[in-house]
This record gives C-alpha cells, structure tokens and sequence, in this order.
C-alpha cells in the first residue's frame, strides 16, 4: 500500500532535522576540541616558562655573584618578578622550610600579565648539603676526661665526661661541667634488625614508645637510638615516662632532644643524653618516647625486631602520646640504655665561672660550686653539696654535712663541726643534695661523619700516598693513603677531604677555605693520624666560616690529632681518640674523647661557633628533592 506523499514529506523533514542536529553538535565538538587543543598547547607554553623560573632560581641559590639573579644570590637569593622568558614571563617566590631546605614557586603567564592566555604555578623543595653543627662550648671532652699542664688556658667554658685535673697555674675562664660517670656497657639493649617502622609521616603512627625494665638502681645517663630519616623531619623530644597498666604513662621523668641535623639519610646509632639524669629503679617498667610531629614528607624510619623478641618490653604507637590511644606494633626497637656508674671530678684547676662535678678538690673557683663533694677548695661566691670539708665558701653553704671550714655568710646543713659560720647558722636543717649534671653528646655525630666520607668519595678518589709541595686547590676527594702538605705551600680546599691513612701538615704550611664557601665551613678527615707542626695557619673564606679537622683514630694511648708550637685557628675532633695540643699552640675550639693541654697551650672559644654550617664545597651546592615537585594550577 502506497504512502500518501504527505507523510513520506513529514518523514523527510524528520530526517533532515535529525541529521542538521547530529551535525551541528559534530561541529561544535569539533570547535569544543580544537579550542581544548588549543587551551592545553597555551598551557604547556606557560608550564615550560614557570619550568624555567624554577630552574632559574636553582641556578641563582648556587651562584657567588648576583648580577644576573635580580641581586641576590647564593643561600640569600630572594626571588623575582616579571621575568621575560621567550613570549612570556615568570615569577619566582622563595620561602625557608629551615636552614638547609627552601621552597621554590614559580609562576608562568603567557604571553603576559596583562593579556593572559595561559597561567601556570610550580611549586618544589631544594635542600643544600650543609650540615649544622653548634659548639657551644670551648672544650668538648668525653669519658677519658681533660688534663691540663702548666699555664695552659682555656678561653670559655668546658663540658667534660670525665674527669678534669689540672695544675695549680691551668685555668678555665668560664664555666665547668663534669658530668657525672656513665657505666662503660650498656644496661638494657636490644640490637635485632629485621625490619624498619616508620613514624612521623601518616596517622597514628606519629609518637611511638618502647618499655624496658633496668637490671641496676641507678641514674639514666644516655640512651641510644638506630634510626635514619628521610627529608628534614624535626627535631624528636625524647622523654622517660612511667608505666601506667602496660602501657606509657604520663609522667615524665626526663627529657631531651634527639637533633634532625645529627641524624643521616642512612642508620646509625644516634646518642641522647640527659642533662638532668632520671634516678630509676632495678625491676620496674619504664618507657622511651619518641615524640614529633606528622609530615608526610619529612619523617623518620627506627630499626626494630618484628618478632617482639625483647622479652621484657614491647613497642607501641600513638597519633598523640598525651592525648590519644596507644597500639601494639608486635615489635621492638632497637635501643640501648646507659646508667651511672663512676665518679667524676674537678681537681687541682681554676676555675673563673661555676663549677659543677660529683666531687671538687684542691681548686679555686670563682663562681658558685655544686656537686657531691667540695674538699679542699676556695669557693667565691655559693656552695651546694652533700659534703663540704677543709674548704673556705665567700658566699652561702648548703651541704648535708660540713667539716673544718669557713661560711662568709649563710649555712643550712644537717651537721657540722669545726666550721666558722659569719652569719646565720641554720643548721640542722633537713637538705636535699643536688643534682649531678648528666654526660653530653659530641657536636658531630657518627652519622655525620659518615655522609662526609660519602660526599668526599663522590667527588673522586685518589689511589695511594699524596705530597702537597706546590700551592694546590684540592676536594672533594677521598685518598687512600697519606695525605702531607709541605712547609710553605697552601693547600686550598674546595670540598670535603677525606684520608684513609695519616694527614701531615709540615711547618708554616697553610690550609685555607676556597672563597666560593663563603660563611660555611669545610672539613678535612681522616682514619688516622693528624700532626699539625709549627706555625701552620687556617684560613677562612669568609665571616662565621671555620675549618674543621677531624681524626677518627681511636687509641687510648697515641694521639688522633697532636698540634705543636703556634698553630692556630681551627676547630679540632678526634670522638674516639686523644687530642694533645702543644706550647703556645690556639685553636678555636677542641672536641676529643680526651683532651691534653701542654704547658701555655689556648684555647680561644669564639662564640659565633653555636651555630655552625658544613658544607661539601662549591662543587654541592643546591639541589631539587625529589618527590616535591608539583602542579598548583
């Protein structure tokens, strides 16, 4: 049957419709992608100008000039703006994560600020190789302690683990800590490695907590810690909390700080003590806490047995220690804990500040004088002890028992006899002896010297012995050998030096920083011996730059570093070793596990050194870190 022409009309027309209208939507999704192709060209165009802001200002944190870095440059460079890259421009935007970490963020337009068809803003972290250290006093000793011969000096004041002997003429102009003595072996420890914990990056895992239980009654002296980190993570506050039903409890009973920058990239043991060491009881639970913040890319990884193994304690984990629950982790850290064991002392030196150690004798101090027992010694201003005997106080006494001595003023004791009291006697009067200060940690730590060794070896190594007899510039460099530097020559570093054998420096040799290291400092090291002889000369590069010479030669009865007549200028370690410094001779400031003094020997503490900055050289510089580059529109 035909259909009338009408209706075949009407479907023509239906026909024709549809087909106009699937068309005009093909042209407009044509228009829409080519428009959208064409969006994301102008894009790309202004993602490789902010690209180029970003490299831009890379290029201006490793420059010494700043002609062409807007006049800035170096760790200062502050940023630009309106920059003129190929059709467009950027600006530059500098923010300080902290010393040794910047953001960068760079802004591209395309092609301009005032007709923008394309805007872009990339964002990443750069971090510089530096290392900070803080030496905040002159001398820095360990357990083998600090001895000082005639008329030797030391300008500032002394923090030593072991004991001080001095002479009647030896002097230490400032202040005297002496900390009490740390048993030579490790209490409690736990040193199975099987797995890694990371704390400090995602939630709850931010605080964690290890118990352990003493086997002696005595102070906590130290504990140690095998961790790493990844990025800049802050500073962990270390405390000693109570046991509160098998879980930490919210008493502290000491604290201290675990420093970021001590802690390396890679596992080492890193060391805290306690200034103010926690009497703990034999038999009863206590707790270590790791407590930082959350950052998800700054944070921290510990050592740990994932079996649990250490019968006596476990570990757990919290996203806020004092405020939210605490879960098993099933594993255990690795830990070590240190007590109290030996006594310590100030003898036979003059002291021009306080002075504070387990026992004083036969010394003069001009400040105030704490510790368990003051024999024989001349006091200038307040005494605080459990024992005072044949002593003469200007000041105040405060002792549970005081024999055969002179108060210039006030006394509270329990008892006394044969004691001249000049003003109020107050005795007897219940006391409470003082506390003893605890050991301290060397300003470089193991892992620190373990990523100058690595940074050293990047830079190149030379096989066998080397002799420096004409003016060189050398570093960074590891030489495996014997490294010498003749009389006369100056031995210019340009990075981290490391030596694996014996570092002579002859006489009137001369060791300067390349002018490129500006206000950071550099450091030449080595496993052996370091013999610095008459009249050798350190030079700087510049303002609150130093030279560090390390040894880390471990004898307790050669010398790691010996310095002779007249040297001066240097900041000396040898952690594990002996330091003997000779007639005449003047260092900034020393660190050794012990110190020697010769007769007239100085140190000079300069105070500028609480905040030092490392650097592997000009050839480090400032870098990108990986994993925070990122789009932010």
């Amino acid at each position: 049957m035909k259909q009338p022409k009408g209706q075949i009309l009407v479907i023509v027309n239906i026909l024709t419709s549809v087909l106009l209208i699937y068309s005009l939507a093909l042209v407009n999704l044509t228009i829409t992608a080519r428009n959208t192709e064409k969006n994301e060209d102008l894009k790309i165009i202004s993602k490789n100008i902010a690209e180029a802001g970003i490299e831009k200002a890379v290029w201006c944190f490793n420059q010494t000039e700043g002609s062409n870095c807007g006049g800035t440059y170096g760790s200062s460079y502050a940023g630009e703006s309106d920059i003129i890259f190929e059709e467009g421009v950027y600006d530059i935007i500098i923010t300080s994560i902290d010393s040794s970490t910047k953001q960068i963020e760079s802004t591209g337009y395309y092609p301009a600020k005032t007709k923008i068809l394309s805007k872009s803003t990339i964002r990443t972290k750069i971090t510089t190789d530096s290392d900070r250290a803080s030496f905040i006093y002159g001398a820095l000793v360990g357990e083998g302690g600090l001895q000082m011969s005639n008329n030797s000096i030391i300008n500032g004041s002394i923090y030593s683990n072991g004991d001080v002997i001095g002479t009647s003429n030896s002097q230490i102009t400032g202040d005297a800590y002496v900390a009490g003595g740390t048993a030579l072996i490790s209490d409690q420890e736990y040193t199975i490695h099987d797995d890694d914990f990371i704390f400090g990056k995602t939630n709850p895992q931010v605080d964690i907590a290890q118990s352990f239980i003493p086997g002696t009654s005595d102070v906590l002296n130290k504990i140690s810690l095998y961790i790493k980190k990844v990025g800049g993570p802050s500073n962990i506050n270390i405390r000693i909390l109570n046991d509160s039903g098998g879980l930490p409890g919210n008493t502290t009973l000491a604290s201290a700080t675990l420093n970021s920058s001590l802690i390396s990239t890679n596992y080492s043991w890193g060391e805290i003590s306690f200034s103010s060491p926690p009497s703990l009881n034999a038999g009863t639970k206590y707790w270590i806490l790791l407590n930082t913040s959350r950052n998800s890319s700054n944070y921290w990884i510990i050592g740990v047995d994932a079996f649990d193994g250490y019968t006596v304690g476990t570990m757990t984990y919290s996203q806020d220690w004092d405020d939210d629950p605490w879960y098993s982790s099933g594993n255990d850290i690795n830990f070590k804990t240190w007590m109290g064991g030996l006594i310590t002392k100030i003898d036979s030196t003059n002291i021009g500040g306080s002075a504070y150690a387990y026992r004083i004798d036969n010394s003069t101090i001009t400040g105030n004088a704490e510790g368990h027992e003051i024999n024989q010694s001349t006091i200038g201003q307040d005494a605080f002890s459990n024992s005072i005997i044949n002593s003469t106080i200007s000041w105040n006494a405060t002792s549970t028992n005081i024999e055969n001595s002179t108060v210039g003023y006030n006394l509270w004791c329990e008892t006394y006899s044969n004691t001249d009291v000049e003003g109020i006697n107050f005795c007897p009067i219940s006391i409470i002896p003082p506390e003893l200060p605890g050991p301290i940690d060397m300003s470089i730590s193991d892992a620190l010297i373990a990523d100058w060794k690595t940074n050293a070896e990047d830079g190149g190594i030379i096989e066998g012995n080397k002799t420096i007899s004409t003016d060189t510039s050398l570093g960074p460099v590891k030489i495996n050998g014997n490294l010498t530097i003749d009389g006369g020559t100056t031995l210019t570093i340009t990075g981290t030096i490391y030596v694996t054998g014996d570092i002579l420096f002859n006489n009137n040799a001369i060791l300067q920083l390349d002018s490129s290291y500006g206000s950071n400092s550099g450091v030449i090291m080595n496993d052996g011996i370091i013999t610095i002889e008459n009249n050798v000369v350190f030079d700087e590069a510049g303002a609150g730059s130093n030279i560090l010479l390390l040894s880390s030669f471990a004898s307790q009865s050669i010398a790691a570093i010996q310095v002779n007549n007249n040297s001066t200028s240097a900041i000396l370690s040898a952690p594990y070793g002996i330091i003997e410094i000779m007639n005449n001779a003047s260092l900034k400031q020393v660190e050794a596990y012990l110190l020697k003094l010769s007769n007239n020997a100085i140190i000079q503490y300069e105070s500028g050194l609480s905040d030092v900055n490392f650097s592997s050289g000009p050839s480090g510089g400032w870098s990108k870190i990986k994993g925070t580059w990122q789009i932010i529109e």
